[in-house]
């Protein structure tokens, strides 16, 4: 009957003032608000209302309002009373200090103002599986988005009964609360890109949290009507694309009305390409420049349509509607359970802007890239990625376009003034950086053209995989209206195990290492993480002091020192060496210990290979890893597993297993020595060429040689393979060819031969 009276009154009311000639939105007074509880005892919840009134509506109630609580549409309602809060009247700040002051005088028309007014009761809710709290009255102000004046409506609920695993569970919950910094009247200038926040300010249960659009609601689950859509998205047309491509703008047909998700006229945004490759379609997509972050409760858009005219005649005024889902894990059941949601009603005001630019981004820097740490920046998000345990200082710093001159813009003089505030719950040391268990938190130069915000991380390990979001409001002083950038700065915290494990001091990282039997290894514990600690006391930094501590599995001989940050080991059979490095100074003592470890392969290594003799070659017995020495000498190039001796010496030869450092030597064989039966004729010399040859053909040129001479051809194995004689060559000079074209590459062992000697020579066929 209450509710009855409202509605009526507010009609009679709407009637008479359209006789008079006066736009009906003067009868309305609600431009936004929102219901929210606390749990207090029992089954107590204590509810606050909160209206944004139009100064130039009609007054508030001053004795109370009524609330009801159904656990359906059409279930039995229980009632509450709510009572005025004194001082909480507040007014918008979305002006110059001039405007501001004269914002809610009478006769005033050019500006929308607001003024806010919370009542507080408690209600009795016992346990349900769902509770739907509300206030509703009449009226919505003129809207463009919405046609009728009809009633509005306040909601929250509440799941206070949850069947876990089949058994019922009391479930004890607070509302998220809005931050009182987010106003739900934001005033954004047409064509400049701004954003609505609606992120919650505390949530006290450590619940999860959705964030959704909602569409506006008259009646327990009755919506207010949408109007139409000033343009519409239709079909899709081609673009121009490389040949042997088609490529299209892809308009995705959209209602014609305005609706939750887009209540309001933005630009938009063409994402996608028209590729390259053939035979492939390409889309490129119309995106709307509405977008909600549904992790922060974040939306991003660009008003993209202003009419002049009175204010009150609501036509750059729009609705929109956030919702918080609260969502909790609960004991014995891998689910989280749905526990309650709240609403926010928004009052969304386009103005012209008057010039003025919203103020920019922020944009986070890390002091120290040996940190680690990984900044984001982007149109649309300001993040950073951090390391438990490890010291990380970042800097975020807060400009204006305004304030500088580029080609085509002159800086404004003077420069305009920005103020940062954070909007969320208390303060971010003590609430968000958890008092300085996950940093602290540093602003320089509020209220400059130029502020800067400085973030000293060291969170412990237990904070690994968390996300910490701070909201920050960045606000110019230009007049008369102010410009105002919404953002949140995301902090995610990674795992902070950054140890690491050298073969020496100077040598690289690793994981792995491959030593021979009877080898020693130096294994040297490394800290990845800068190497310091911040001290709040002092607000300074100092280097940190580790403990290291060496272990490796039971039998496994160690040295006899374990506690310093090198050992030296001899393992004989493959062995993993773990390495424990504790910090002692300062931060999280016991708490960020990282832990590493090496896995150390022990080869064997092979017996020494026998060496043979077949025809004038010299054969080893193993068939890879061959390395040949003369007289203990190294022979270069000498690798494979048979050798053709060109002088007297004693030759031996080695095997190896492995490649590079784990590479792994045997003992060297026994000698095997070659003498020349017959030393070659003085004053003769034998000369080959081309020598590689690259098609077997070849000269050997003779000086010297007077009595018949024979040559013979030999492979690596012994065999001859060609052989010649020569009768009576010139002692001058003779040149005879050889064809070795018909032979495989290789290497070849010419010999020539006198009655009075020998010459050896080698030849390599390509």
């Amino acid at each position: 009957m209450q509710r009855n009276l409202r509605f009526l009154t507010c009609l009679l009311l709407t009637g008479v003032l359209a006789l008079a000639g006066i736009p009906q939105a003067q009868a309305s007074h609600i431009m936004g608000g929102q219901l929210t509880y606390r749990y207090l005892s029992g089954d107590t919840y204590e509810v606050t209302v909160s209206f944004y009134r139009d100064c130039s509506g009609a007054a508030l109630p001053t004795s109370g309002i009524t609330i009801t609580a159904q656990q359906s549409c059409t279930s039995t309602a229980v009632s509450a009373t709510l009572t005025p809060v004194a001082s909480t009247g507040q007014t918008p700040s979305a002006y110059c200090p001039a405007i501001q002051a004269a914002i809610c005088t009478p006769g005033q028309t050019t500006y929308s103002g607001f003024e806010r007014q919370d009542y507080r009761g408690t209600i009795v809710l016992p346990p349900a599986a769902n509770w739907i709290i509300s206030y509703d009255d009449c009226c919505r102000p003129s809207t463009a988005n919405i046609p009728t004046q009809d009633n509005f409506r306040f909601e929250a609920t509440l799941n206070n009964l949850v069947t876990v695993n089949g058994v019922p569970t009391r479930m004890n919950n607070s509302s998220p609360l809005f931050s009182a910094r987010d106003l739900p009247v934001p005033v954004m200038p047409v064509n400049q890109k701004g954003t609505i926040s609606f992120a919650s300010a505390l949530e006290a249960d450590g619940d999860s949290l959705v964030y959704s659009l909602e569409q506006p609601l008259s009646a327990c689950g009755v919506n207010n009507p949408y109007s139409p859509r000033s343009a519409t998205c239709a079909g899709s047309s081609p673009l121009p694309a490389p040949p042997g491509t088609l490529c299209f703008l892809n308009c995705t047909p959209q209602s014609p009305n305005y609706t939750a998700e887009l209540p309001m006229p933005v630009s938009s945004d063409t994402v996608g390409t028209c590729g390259t490759v053939a035979g492939t379609v390409y889309l490129r997509t119309v995106r709307p420049r509405f977008q909600l972050d549904p992790a922060t409760g974040l939306v991003t858009l660009t008003p993209n349509l202003y009419r002049p005219g009175n204010v009150a005649l609501g036509l750059n005024k729009y609705v929109v509607v956030g919702k918080i889902t609260e969502y909790r894990r609960l004991p014995g059941s891998n689910r989280r359970y749905r526990v309650g949601s709240v609403r926010r009603d928004f009052l969304v005001i386009v103005v012209d802007g008057a010039g003025n630019t919203v103020p920019g981004p922020p944009v986070i820097t890390v002091t120290d890239p040996s940190s680690g740490a990984t900044p984001v920046n982007s149109v649309d998000t300001t993040r950073i990625t951090i390391y438990a345990c490890s010291y990380t200082q970042a800097r975020v710093t807060f400009t204006d376009p305004d304030n500088i001159t580029t080609a085509t813009h002159q800086a404004v003089s003077p420069l305009q003034n920005l103020t940062v505030s954070y909007t969320g719950n208390g303060t971010i040391n003590f609430n968000q950086l958890q008092n300085g268990d996950i940093g602290t938190y540093q602003l320089s130069g509020d209220g400059t053209p130029s502020p800067e915000a400085r973030f000293y991380f060291q969170p412990d390990a237990s904070y690994a995989g968390q996300t910490i979001r701070i909201p920050f409001r960045i606000e110019d002083n230009g007049c008369p209206i102010k410009g105002v950038q919404n953002r949140i700065i995301e902090i995610r915290i990674l795992r902070g195990n950054r140890l690491g494990v050298q073969a020496t001091v100077t040598g690289p990282l690793f994981t792995q290492a491959t030593i021979c039997t009877g080898d020693g290894l130096t294994l040297t514990g490394t800290v990845l993480r800068p190497d310091s600690v911040r001290r709040l006391a002092t607000n300074s930094t100092q280097l940190q002091v580790y403990t290291y501590q060496w272990s490796a599995a039971a039998g496994v001989a160690l040295p006899p020192v374990t506690n310093t940050r090198s050992i030296t080991v001899f393992p004989t059979q493959t062995t993993r060496y773990r390495l424990t490095v504790s910090p002692t100074v300062g931060f999280a003592q016991g708490i960020c210990t990282d832990t590493t470890s090496v896995l150390v392969r022990v080869v064997p290594r092979p017996a020494a290979p026998t060496v043979s003799r077949v025809g004038s070659s010299l054969v080893s017995s193993a068939t890879t890893g061959n390395q040949w020495y003369r007289n203990n000498a190294i022979i270069v190039g000498a690798t494979s597993q048979t050798l053709v001796p060109t002088s007297a010496g004693n030759y031996a030869v080695t095997t190896s297993i492995g490649t590079g450092p784990a590479t792994c030597s045997s003992p060297m064989s026994a000698a095997a020595v070659v003498t020349a039966s017959r030393t070659a004729l003085a004053g003769t010399s034998v000369v080959v060429a081309p020598n590689p040859t690259p098609d077997g053909r070849v000269n050997v040129q003779l000086t010297g040689y007077r009595q018949a001479t024979t040559l013979a051809l030999f492979d690596v194995l012994g065999s001859q393979v060609l052989a010649a004689t020569l009768a009576a060559p010139d002692a001058q000079g003779t040149t005879y060819p050889l064809n070795l074209s018909q032979l495989p590459a290789g290497v070849y062992v010419l010999r020539v031969r006198t009655a009075g000697g020998v010459e050896m020579c080698r030849i390599v066929r390509q």
